[in-house]
């Protein structure tokens, strides 16, 4: 794993950890929802039953997103998110419940919840008892629930399933990624293929106004991209996410995946890379002879304060004198 992948994966392990925290806050509604009546916060209750499962009432605030999550935290944002929770408003409590598990080891929630992570966040932030069936289950079992129910409601992103079997696969929930896709009806090259979405930089995720819109057949040319022009790749996204454009995400992807021309640094003859505690920090491009371009430098994105860039450019200048030096005695030679 890269770099740049390891930090994707730590961001969104980041924000998985965000999003528990803000379960276990104060809840948060809507100006354009209007609270229900309040409810009295005891032990869970017997409810009912569907199809033959016992359901309980439970507060929302002892229910924690599982740690297999398809749903990641820019969902509550969409209009989609404001009309179920509305629609939960009305009827409250949540219709048809959700699925939880007892928590593992000693989380901040005694429950897990298996699936219904839009249906438990809607209660959360109206404060309404949630409706949930209680059931004992594996890791493997959790994930299949999970991912077939989902596909029988409003389909997660391509990106969130890419996170949600990626984190599968590093806990080695299932030996293989035949053995997960055929768990969840999926074929092995597409469970990999979501794998690999989920391992895009974080960078390039957060130049599209949203990750649920990265199509997961764009990843084989993103990560074509990435790996012919990777810092062009990286900077490009950094310059979209600064402007903030309004352009479509194939707009984004296009932009992204655009290969140099004959006149950008990368096509610029053989790049000499100055490297700072392990990572590239700056590209030198040195034109051949008869190009008749002058010397690019690319910083990697991100750089440093002035002082640093200082020393680096004394570097860079050296290191292009000693290149200069090696083509002259190759000529001579």
């Amino acid at each position: 794993m890269t770099a740049d992948h390891r930090a994707a994966a730590e961001e969104l392990e980041r924000l998985m950890k965000n999003h528990v925290t803000r379960l276990s806050s104060v809840p948060t509604t809507a100006a354009s929802v209007q609270r229900p009546a309040t409810w009295s916060k005891s032990t869970p209750s017997a409810n009912g039953a569907v199809n033959g499962a016992h359901i309980v009432q439970l507060d929302p605030n002892l229910v924690a997103p599982g740690h297999y999550a398809n749903r990641l935290p820019f969902n509550w944002d969409t209009e989609a998110f404001k009309t179920h929770k509305a629609d939960i408003c009305s009827t409250h409590p949540n219709l048809q419940p959700i699925k939880v598990r007892k928590a593992k080891g000693s989380g901040i929630a005694p429950y897990e919840i298996v699936y219904g992570h839009r249906r438990h966040r809607a209660c959360f932030e109206l404060d309404l008892p949630v409706l949930a069936i209680v059931e004992d289950l594996s890791d493997a079992d959790l994930v299949v629930q999970m991912t077939k129910e989902n596909s029988s409601r409003e389909d997660c992103s391509s990106y969130e399933r890419g996170v949600q079997f990626k984190r599968v696969k590093d806990d080695k929930v299932f030996s293989s990624n035949e053995d997960l896709g055929a768990a969840v009806g999926l074929d092995q090259s597409e469970v990999a293929r979501l794998i690999r979405l989920a391992n895009l930089p974080l960078q390039v995720v957060e130049a599209f106004s949203s990750p649920a819109d990265i199509r997961v057949k764009w990843e084989p040319k993103l990560s074509k991209a990435l790996k012919v022009d990777g810092h062009g790749v990286l900077n490009r996204a950094a310059a979209i996410t600064m402007t903030r454009e309004s352009t479509t995400a194939k707009q984004v992807l296009a932009t992204l995946c655009a290969l140099p021309d004959a006149r950008t640094p990368a096509a610029l003859g053989r790049p000499i890379e100055i490297a700072r505690d392990g990572k590239t920090w700056a590209t030198i491009f040195v034109p051949a002879a008869a190009d008749g371009a002058g010397n690019r430098v690319q910083f990697a994105h991100g750089a440093v304060d002035v002082v640093a860039l200082e020393t680096a450019l004394h570097e860079l200048l050296a290191q292009i004198k000693r290149f200069e030096r090696t083509e002259q005695a190759k000529v001579r030679a």
